[in-house]
């Protein structure tokens, strides 16, 4: 069965698609941002400090890493090392350092293969994951090279290790979307002089002019691409992701989701004035590659009020990004740390480090009022004991005493 017939067939019947990096920071479905906080800047709070001590913790780990999987026993223990490499990879990956992730990758592999011997269906999903980390380093790697088509080894590589994790069976709908990221990459669709710049997912200007909804996205054989491209984004190891961002915009005008489709146009806008580049030969820089991907936009007359509501999330997402940095740099700096400590984050809150609420200032003590006060009541006091004798001499005299029988 050819590549592209495979790559057709596996997207034809789509579930639910996951991309990008798998280790520990791998978040489930329901807890991704939504379209419109990941394109105003809600980030997952990462540190040089937090990735260098999570790269030497897996790296320890993997010290235990056995010569050979002679039985069951040595399987469960060579398969509980296998997520440490993935933490060791991403961690390397993160840090700029794709040779080092790519060959922890090709020892995880190694190190699956024997686990397959002997527990065969988690030693050959393991596997899969292996090829798709792989896969994402050696992307990596060429987009940090400069992206130079010339050179493209780095591709090439890449379509194999997700041409093989389409045969192996696991995870067929992610290795099939990322192998149609890489063939665009490989293919280098020039920029035209003038009109929509192409897009990754190959969503055509005749689809984007008839009708959109979610069914129009499933009809272009873009099922999914949505919560995919959210994924990507959102766990990008080299950050700024101009392609898979314009390609999320073309895919929730698609959909139907415009205001969705406008917020990321927008945070294309900044990076794009912030000299942010795609890999689109010939595709131009600056204001002009962010008005040349605007085209597939709709609903124009609602961009002012969109951006204005823009504006507000990145407010906002800039606000809690701060905090649960400061957050997770304290943390660390007293020892603590998220992969050790599952409550970590439970402690965290948007107000958790706000100053104390001021209290109510004391009043000053008004001394003349005081004394007066002191003074009256004490005069009150004469004044009753007065009319109280007063009235006891009055009484005394009204009614004399009887004499008793011996006066008498």
């Amino acid at each position: 069965m050819s590549a592209r017939l495979l790559l057709l067939l596996v997207l034809a019947c789509a579930p639910a698609l996951h991309a990008a990096l798998w280790d520990r920071d791998r978040q489930p479905d329901d807890r991704l941002p939504a379209v419109a906080d990941l394109a105003g800047g809600l980030q997952t709070p990462r540190t040089t400090v937090l990735t260098e001590r999570r790269r030497a913790a897996a790296l320890a780990r993997l010290q235990d890493v056995p010569d050979a999987v002679a039985g069951p026993e040595e399987a469960a223990a060579a398969e509980g090392l296998l997520p440490a490499f993935d933490d060791a990879a991403v961690a390397e990956a993160r840090l700029g350092r794709y040779t080092e992730a790519i060959i922890l990758m090709d020892r995880k592999f190694a190190l699956g293969a024997k686990v397959a011997e002997v527990r065969r269906q988690r030693g050959h999903d393991s596997t899969t994951a292996t090829l798709l980390n792989r896969a994402e380093f050696r992307v990596l790697a060429w987009l940090a090279g400069g992206a130079h088509r010339d050179n493209a080894a780095e591709l090439r590589a890449a379509r194999a290790d997700l041409l093989q994790a389409l045969e192996l069976g696991g995870r067929q709908p992610e290795a099939a979307l990322e192998l149609r990221r890489v063939e665009w990459l490989l293919a280098g669709a020039p920029a035209a002089a003038e009109g929509n710049l192409p897009n990754l997912l190959g969503i055509s200007n005749a689809q984007l002019a008839g009708v959109h909804g979610a069914d129009a996205l499933g009809a272009a054989g873009c099922g999914g691409t949505i919560e995919w491209l959210t994924r990507r984004l959102h766990q990008d190891a080299l950050g700024r992701d101009v392609d898979a961002m314009h390609a999320l915009s073309v895919a929730c005008t698609l959909a139907g989701r415009d205001r969705d489709a406008a917020f990321c146009w927008f945070r294309l806008c900044d990076w794009a004035r912030d000299g942010s580049i795609s890999t689109i030969p010939g595709a131009p820089t600056g204001e002009a590659l962010a008005a040349r991907m605007k085209l597939h936009l709709v609903a124009l007359e609602k961009l002012d009020g969109w951006r204005a509501e823009y504006d507000a999330s990145c407010r906002d997402a800039a606000a809690l990004n701060a905090s649960r940095l400061r957050y997770l740099e304290q943390g660390l700096a007293k020892g603590e740390h998220p992969d050790t400590q599952a409550d970590f984050w439970t402690r965290w809150s948007p107000t958790w480090d706000a100053p104390p609420a001021p209290e109510a200032p004391a009043q000053p003590e008004n001394t003349l009022v005081s004394t007066a006060l002191y003074v009256g009541a004490g005069i009150a006091v004469l004044i009753l004991f007065a009319v109280v004798a007063a009235f006891a001499v009055f009484v005394g005299r009204a009614h004399p005493k009887s004499p008793t029988v011996d006066e008498l």
